[in-house]
């Protein structure tokens, strides 16, 4: 069978969205290797849920664990081996899904002619329903992802029910890197089926790098944390002005004022930065700062630095140069050979040479910010 083509371009093929909601369907030891009813490769899906879950976390979204959660005597069990029953360790959560990061756990399938397929067949421990969940968001424009086991099974049930339990203000969106099917034909099926239904059909790269969706969000200054209000003043943002940064920007100026220079970001430590930090967010800030210039009151504060003997260090010439110059473009991209977050820029290097300090500075704030929010 010809392989489904997955969407994707350049541009947000699905554009903003006001919330996101991801559904990891029976990532359990029985679906995996060495249970009643492997799928071949089960587990690898576990590190792209773990990072599709990560960046919905981060964009303040909901996760959502189904589980087969199967009595011991069944009418399910004359269709299928054994498999999932409540308590075994064949139901429990494949190693590395970590039950603590959900917002809800729907079990499935509990009842003795029951088979549940379907995620929206789930309950959780107080009665609650992925349709509960998501008729809480109201009229709010919802991302709803869907992974799991299998693509053409319960995957499969729960993607189609979602388009048969929603209305148009949610967009259901299977992350085929993030399933695994009974066989490749089969899943080729679903992922078909699935298609012809309106569902969107992406990558867990294609959601990292947000390039096919986004989800609205208010751009959170470094003092967001002790102060509210700060969450709307980008405008206070400062340059990190420091007198080594300035020396060597006024050197390139009068000595290379026209040597171009591209300075490249990359994370160099243990964790993944965009575990904690969304490349959407990131992206808004440095547009934000880029586009408000030097403010008067850092202009004011260069034209008064002066040197032992009294005199300006800086001409008037470097301060219209500064004034009258804008900042150049940063770009915040996720790279799948690194599978993280990258951060560039290029331009004249007597103004470019200010981004080193602002994106340090900035990215190790908003590590800290979004640490903070996702442990």
């Amino acid at each position: 069978m010809e392989k489904v083509e997955i969407q994707r371009n350049g541009e947000l093929l699905l554009g903003e969205f006001d919330d996101v909601i991801v559904v990891g369907v029976d990532i359990q030891n029985d679906f995996c290797e060495g249970g009643s009813l492997a799928i071949p490769d089960g587990a690898s899906i576990v590190p792209k849920f773990n990072g599709i879950a990560k960046w919905v976390k981060l964009n303040n979204g909901t996760v959502i664990l189904t589980r087969d959660w199967h009595p011991e005597k069944t009418t399910h069990f004359d269709q299928w081996p054994v498999h999932c029953v409540s308590g075994s360790r064949g139901a429990e959560f494949t190693p590395g899904i970590d039950p603590g990061m959900a917002d809800l756990i729907l079990s499935k399938g509990m009842g003795s002619t029951e088979d549940a397929y379907s995620g929206f067949q789930g309950r959780s421990a107080d009665n609650q329903t992925l349709s509960d969940v998501i008729k809480q968001r109201g009229s709010k424009r919802v991302a709803l992802l869907i992974c799991g086991l299998a693509t053409d099974y319960c995957v499969k049930s729960t993607a189609l029910d979602a388009i048969s339990n929603t209305d148009g203000n949610v967009e259901v969106i299977a992350v085929v890197d993030a399933m695994k099917a009974v066989s490749e034909d089969t899943g080729n099926i679903a992922l078909s089926q699935m298609q012809q239904k309106g569902i969107h059909l992406v990558t867990s790269a294609d959601i990292l790098s947000e390039k096919v969706l986004s989800v609205h969000r208010k751009v959170v200054s470094p003092d967001a944390l002790v102060s509210p209000e700060a969450e709307d003043k980008l405008e206070d943002i400062s340059y990190d002005l420091d007198y080594y940064k300035l020396t060597m920007s006024n050197f390139a100026f009068e000595f290379e004022p026209d040597t171009e220079v591209t300075l490249t970001f990359h994370n160099r430590g243990n964790q993944r930065l965009m575990d904690y930090v969304g490349i959407g967010n990131l992206q808004s800030l440095f547009d934000s700062i880029q586009r408000r210039g030097f403010s008067h009151e850092e202009l004011s504060y260069i034209r008064g630095l002066r040197n032992s003997r009294g005199n300006n260090i800086f001409s008037d010439a470097y301060l219209e140069y500064l004034a009258n110059t804008p900042l150049p473009k940063v770009n915040v991209r996720y790279d799948p050979e690194i599978d993280d977050v990258v951060i560039d820029t290029a331009g004249i290097w007597a103004i470019t040479s200010f981004w080193e300090t602002i994106i340090m500075s900035r990215v190790n704030e908003m590590y800290f910010q979004g640490y903070m929010r996702v442990i």
